[in-house]
């Protein structure tokens, strides 16, 4: 059994320094843009929203109504974003957790319908430690 573990080792080893590919150079992030690469739909940019040592950049693709907003946010790690669109205490919405991709931060939410005439985006931050700081922007 020992000796089949050990064989497979070197196997793989051997598999993973045979490769003919050349190093790949380091990947630049693309400058956000106006219309999305994954759709053909125009982005709309908000204005920039500050949440402590926090900046965050939002936009959103195509309608409104779909809720495909997308975040770049600087400042300190932290553990979670959340967002939502309604009342700063999030009663009677969907409160989502954006997913944090290699470039941004992509958060599907769940809009309200019908839409209602002031709409906001609240963005929730939680830091590594814990704590949780929120601020919204308008949609229209």
């Amino acid at each position: 059994m020992k000796a089949h573990l050990l064989l497979l080792a070197i196997a793989t080893i051997g598999m993973l320094g045979c490769s003919s590919e050349p190093a790949s150079a380091p990947v630049e992030t693309p400058a956000p843009t106006t219309e999305s690469p994954d759709h053909e739909e125009d982005v709309t940019e908000l204005p920039p929203l500050k949440i402590g040592d926090y900046e965050v950049h939002a936009n959103y693709e195509g309608p409104l109504a779909d809720g495909h907003f997308n975040f770049h946010v600087t400042g300190p790690e932290f553990a979670a974003i959340r967002q939502w669109v309604g009342p700063e205490d999030a009663e009677g919405v969907v409160v989502g957790r954006a997913q944090v991709l290699s470039d941004h931060i992509h958060a599907g939410v769940e809009m309200p319908k019908p839409i209602p005439p002031d709409p906001r985006l609240w963005i929730e931050i939680e830091t590594q430690d814990g704590e949780r700081m929120k601020g919204s922007l308008p949609l229209q």
